[in-house]
Formats: C-alpha cells, sequence, structure tokens
C-alpha cells in the first residue's frame, strides 16, 4: 500500500460502527465513511473529534455498549 502526502490512515474499534441509537439503528459503515469524507483536509485531532462526535450525536442517550476508539494518522509530506 502506498501511503502518499495528504493520505489518511484511521484505526478504529467495532464499537464506533456497532454504536446504536436509541431505535437499534448502527452507526454502521456508511455512516463512518460519510463522516470521514466530511473531514477530510483537516488535522487527524480535528478529524477525529468531529467523528466521535457524529458518533456521540447519533447514540444520543443510549447507552454505550462497547468501547470505542480510533486513531488517524496523516501523511503530510
Amino acid at each position: 500500500v502506498r501511503f502518499l502526502p495528504g493520505d489518511y490512515l484511521i484505526l478504529y474499534t467495532d464499537g464506533i460502527t456497532e454504536a446504536q441509537n436509541e431505535y437499534g439503528d448502527f452507526f454502521g459503515n456508511h455512516r463512518l465513511i460519510d463522516a470521514i469524507l466530511g473531514q477530510i483536509g483537516k488535522s487527524p485531532r480535528e478529524m477525529q473529534a468531529a467523528i466521535l462526535a457524529e458518533v456521540n450525536q447519533f447514540m444520543g442517550s443510549t447507552p454505550r455498549q462497547d468501547d470505542i476508539a480510533m486513531v488517524i494518522i496523516r501523511r503530510i509530506d
């Protein structure tokens, strides 16, 4: 895999895609991809904060069932 300048490497636990809202819907891969694409160009820290905020907003007051972790690396040179 070529990791070119401007590319991101995003590692996350299944707790993100399996986060559920009050109706039992999962956050899922499509919402995660949309959240990531909406943050392209931002720093890894800004991107991570925005994505996790979207997950938390999606969950609302639903109790978390699993751990949520995310690491984002961006090649800048």
